[in-house]
């Protein structure tokens, strides 16, 4: 941790950004054959100190944290079908907060901290809702007949980034709550999906279909530039200072994490203990 703290110094004093070094990330673990093959975990950005959160003989999904760093939305598939929960990573209180029947996924906090978005299909098609913290009450945000899904919200959490097949293949779509209006926001490629805010830009993380499934960023004119040269990336997560990018990829037969930088000009592979990884989140920037 005073490593950290030390390269966390230098990277500001050096780009005047904050560095992200002592930030966490979450993400799943499945070990076949384990009591608990599946657990969500969370590790130093760069993977060590691993530090499990939840252990489940059923499917866990989608870690998200909240802005305080203090807890995780996730799904659990803990009842043969999927719920998502909020858990206190420190006292381990958990709190159910959708079971709807149906689908219940894909939870993203907004950076105030005052909402988390979500997919339900609770009234018919998989649309996006989100749960008000303060009022605690679900609100619906879109109602098509197409699937809308992967809610990510935008850095000052006045819209929402999300798939939709409305146009008849997957693709980013934003929703902006001043003047409740959807806009299509990606035109290149085959198909885009898990749209991720870039921290300090108009830019957008996505995994994009060119030649497999890789990792891009879309800036504020559509263009779509490649960051990864690997075909079957998911699930990028970005750092909380906009300077790289985290996400689940199959490297020498095993999926495992790896991290680009937002302009794809440094790419490393992280340690891991042993197991099939996936669905990283980076955490937010400590304060202290």
């Amino acid at each position: 941790q005073a490593a950290h703290r030390v390269s966390d110094r230098v990277y500001e004093v050096f780009t005047g950004q904050k560095g992200c070094f002592r930030t966490r990330i979450a993400y799943v673990v499945y070990k076949k054959g384990a009591t608990f093959p599946y657990q969500l975990m969370t590790a130093d950005y760069d993977g060590y100190n691993e530090t499990p959160i939840v252990k489940s003989t059923q499917p866990v999904m989608t870690p998200a944290w909240s802005p305080d760093g203090k807890r995780l939305a996730y799904v659990s598939f803990e009842k043969r079908t999927p719920a998502i929960f909020v858990q206190d990573i420190y006292s381990k209180k958990r709190t159910k907060l959708s079971s709807f029947s149906g689908l219940n996924s894909s939870p993203s906090w907004s950076p105030d901290g005052t909402k988390i978005a979500m997919t339900l299909s609770k009234d018919g098609q998989p649309d996006i809702y989100y749960y008000d913290l303060n009022a605690s009450k679900f609100v619906r945000v879109t109602a098509n007949r197409a699937i809308d899904t992967e809610p990510t919200w935008a850095a000052d959490s006045k819209a929402l980034f999300f798939t939709s097949e409305r146009g008849g293949k997957a693709q980013i779509y934003k929703f902006d709550f001043a003047t409740s209006k959807t806009e299509r926001v990606t035109y290149q490629g085959a198909r885009n999906l898990s749209a991720k805010s870039i921290p300090g830009t108009n830019s957008l993380i996505v995994i994009t279909q060119v030649n497999g499934f890789r990792v891009a960023r879309v800036d504020a004119d559509g263009s779509i530039y490649m960051l990864t040269t690997s075909s079957l990336d998911e699930s990028p997560s970005v750092a909380p200072n906009g300077s790289m990018v985290i996400y689940s990829t199959v490297y020498q037969g095993r999926k495992g994490l790896a991290l680009v930088s937002a302009d794809g000009r440094f790419k490393a592979n992280l340690p891991s203990s042993s197991g099939e990884i996936s669905a990283p989140a980076w955490g937010p920037l400590l304060s202290k």
